[in-house]
């Protein structure tokens, strides 16, 4: 009988106990002291900076490195071919080690090799047990050093790099993306999509003539985790890819990408029946001092899944959006953009626009409250830790930052810069960043749903100006035609 007394009032308990709003919890105020840059970065005999970082916590040994290459490198005639040649680092075979061979000896010891690149950088990467870190390091050197490209695997590469042009449209947000990039910088290096016919073009002395050019002791940054000791994996390095000749040739620099934008809206017909929106300013290029203001905008903005505004107006209070907010990407290499994303139902694309740019024009007017700036810093200095979680995410920032070119104390006031942001650093960006009458459209969806509106509101997308439509085809011949 006491059982049956009891649970009612531990049920009334819980509920007593758990009546506050998240946002009332306090917590033990904590000071989080990031890893010292310096101590971990050392130099191999060839030059190469190497940046090493002991991690016990799981017996593995990790290392990958950084290349400074990347599809900014190649030109548009052959595009495709950066990561093209990456990719057969890791799966067209060594000098010694025939592909196959290769992939066997990988299985054999449980280790998980992977090679990629992107449009300014190239990796290949390599984790395997510690106690075979000898076996690991010298598969590592062999695929960075002694690249066989295997006729086979070559073949085989492209072949997965021809089926993922043919589906590069089966999604409406890949269209989106390739609007995106086509409107915000035209014509060009960042627009530019690989073709079947450009693909099967570039032959294996292209691809040798690629990495011969590129990957180098001067253009390589690695790093480095595991259960070791430093110094001993020090020694192991310089036997290895410390014997890595060099070329003799500075290290690479990526071409300058000029800012040439001007305001275009775009339409990509498909046969949905919701509307998938992406608005779009030039932003900057980094290292800038407005950047950490405009990342604090941006997540009052609408940068916060949840609580920035453009996410509580649009997709909470009007209910409009499955997806609402705001981005901000800001590359080193090239100006990059401010952007507006959402998706919503056809009738209500241009409602949802109409709001999202009224939100954008009361900022303008208003800026941001004290406590939104608070909330804004208080998130992303919280998040700050998570950057250093493991040895492998340490060495991997580090490295990331000395390829950069960033300041050797850019972690230790990272949370200083954003602490020393004000109100008016916000409006004054605010102001300076955000043009309404700038704006590039890029939307895909069905036109004759999307422009009829919803009946209700009186706003239609011809109001926002002169719509540029299009196929999915039309957009791809625009991105692929020299």
């Amino acid at each position: 009988m006491k059982s049956v007394i009891l649970l009612p009032l531990l049920l009334l308990a819980g509920c007593t106990l758990f009546q506050n709003h998240p946002q009332d919890l306090t917590y033990r105020a904590t000071h989080y002291v990031p890893p010292s840059l310096p101590q971990y970065r050392h130099t191999l005999d060839n030059g190469i900076v190497v940046f090493v970082v002991e991690d016990d916590k799981l017996p593995l040994f990790d290392i990958q490195a950084i290349i400074r290459t990347g599809g900014l490198m190649e030109s548009e005639q052959q595009a495709g071919l950066s990561v093209l040649t990456a990719d057969l680092l890791a799966t067209g075979g060594t000098e010694t080690l025939p592909a196959d061979t290769l992939d066997d000896r990988i299985d054999f010891h449980a280790a998980s090799l992977s090679s990629n690149a992107d449009g300014v950088s190239a990796r290949v990467s390599l984790s395997i047990i510690s106690t075979k870190l000898d076996t690991g390091l010298a598969l590592f050197t062999e695929v960075m050093t002694r690249p066989a490209f295997e006729s086979k695997r070559i073949d085989l590469s492209k072949t997965r790099m021809i089926e993922g042009i043919h589906q590069r449209f089966d999604h409406p947000k890949s269209a989106l993306s390739i609007a995106y990039n086509l409107a915000l910088y035209g014509k060009g290096r960042l627009s530019v999509l690989n073709t079947e016919t450009g693909i099967n073009i570039i032959t294996r002395n292209d691809i040798e003539t690629f990495y011969h050019r590129y990957y180098r002791p001067e253009n390589v940054i690695l790093a480095v985790s595991g259960r070791f000791k430093t110094e001993a994996i020090l020694t192991k390095l310089n036997v290895t890819l410390g014997q890595w000749k060099k070329s003799g040739t500075p290290e690479d620099t990526f071409p300058a990408i000029p800012n040439q934008y001007h305001k275009r809206l775009y339409f990509i017909e498909k046969e949905i029946n919701q509307a998938y929106i992406r608005l779009g300013l030039p932003a900057l290029k980094r290292p800038h001092p407005d950047y950490y203001p405009l990342a604090l905008m941006n997540y009052i903005l609408g940068g916060a899944p949840f609580t920035s505004r453009i996410s509580k107006h649009i997709r909470e209070e009007e209910g409009l959006a499955y997806s609402a907010g705001s981005f901000l990407n800001c590359p080193y290499f090239y100006t990059g953009y401010f952007g507006i994303s959402l998706e919503t139902k056809s009738a209500s694309a241009a409602y949802a626009i109409g709001l999202a740019v009224k939100e954008i024009e009361h900022f303008i007017k208003k800026g941001a409250t004290d406590q939104e700036l608070a909330d804004a810093k208080k998130s992303l200095i919280d998040a700050f830790p998570a950057i250093f979680r493991s040895g492998s995410d340490i060495a991997d920032a580090f490295a990331m930052n000395h390829y950069l070119k960033r300041s050797d104390v850019h972690f230790d006031v990272y949370r200083d810069s954003l602490n020393a942001i004000t109100l008016e650093d916000i409006a004054r960006v605010a102001r300076q960043y955000l043009v309404p009458e700038s704006l590039s459209y890029c939307m895909v969806g069905k036109w004759a749903d999307c422009e009829k509106g919803d009946g209700i509101h009186p706003v239609n997308l011809s109001g926002f100006g002169v719509f540029e439509r299009m196929s999915e085809q039309e957009l791809e011949r625009r991105c692929t035609e020299k």
